[in-house]
Order: structure tokens, then C-alpha cells, then sequence
């Protein structure tokens, strides 16, 4: 069912998703590599932005946050990526999320205000985030 399972530690798999890969219509599709995907939530996982069994990730290139995919649409770009565990059983997948278009793709205040807090986002992109209003890099 996954292209690719990573053990990642402490009992927990990231798994690839290929609805997430192969372009399948009206999902979103990730731009960077399988193993960038793995270390985007690898670092969510380190900065602690997945809570129970959802979480928020931002993809860096050359220390920016940058765009790690496209949305449904596979035209617009986006930046930040969605964790879910969905069997609560430190099994996660991911995907790049549309904060525009679906209200459950928009990062939670403690994430944003981690992101804020960190200098990754500004306060006007973190206020369109919440929002589900467009914002670009």
C-alpha cells in the first residue's frame, strides 16, 4: 500500500504515500524527494509540531522555508505539509495541505505560534494561515 516505510525511532514508521506521488486526481501532490518528505516530518517530530495524532510540518532549502508541493489542483504551490496517524499507532503519513481549501489543512494556533516564535513565518503569514486566506513565500 506505501511506496516506501521508514523506521524513524522510538517505535514510530513514517510511511509514503502514493496518492501523495503517482498524481492522483484531487490530491495533493509533494515536489520534493521521498527522503526530503521523510525529514520534513522527521523534523516536526523534533520540534515537537505533531500533537497526538496530527501535526504540522515546513520544508527548509537552504535554511528558508521553501515549497514542498502542490495543492488538489497540482498547479498551486504550497508550503506546509500535514502529519496524520491515523490508526494511532505511531504510523504517519503526510501530505502537502491546502490551508485555502480545506479548514482541516489549517495549521493549529500552538504550531503557528511555534513557527512565529522560531522566526519561520512572519506575523502577517501566520495571520493569513489561521485565516485559510492566500498567502506565497
Amino acid at each position: 500500500m506505501f511506496l516506501k516505510t521508514y523506521q524513524i525511532g522510538n517505535g514510530i514508521t513514517y510511511c509514503i504515500n502514493p496518492v501523495h506521488h503517482n498524481k492522483t486526481p484531487g490530491k495533493s501532490l509533494w515536489t520534493i524527494s521521498m527522503p526530503l518528505e521523510r525529514n520534513v516530518f522527521v523534523n516536526a517530530a523534533n520540534q515537537r509540531w505533531l500533537v497526538e495524532y496530527s501535526g504540522w510540518g515546513l520544508y527548509f532549502d537552504k535554511g528558508k522555508v521553501s515549497y514542498l508541493g502542490v495543492a488538489r489542483d497540482h498547479k498551486k504551490q504550497v508550503f506546509v505539509a500535514k502529519f496524520v496517524d491515523s490508526g494511532r499507532q505511531q504510523s504517519w503519513h503526510g501530505y502537502p495541505a491546502d490551508h485555502q481549501r480545506d479548514a482541516k489543512d489549517i495549521p493549529t494556533e500552538p504550531g503557528l505560534k511555534s513557527w512565529l516564535n522560531g522566526g519561520f513565518l512572519d506575523r502577517p503569514m501566520i495571520r493569513k494561515l489561521s485565516k485559510g486566506q492566500p498567502c506565497s513565500l
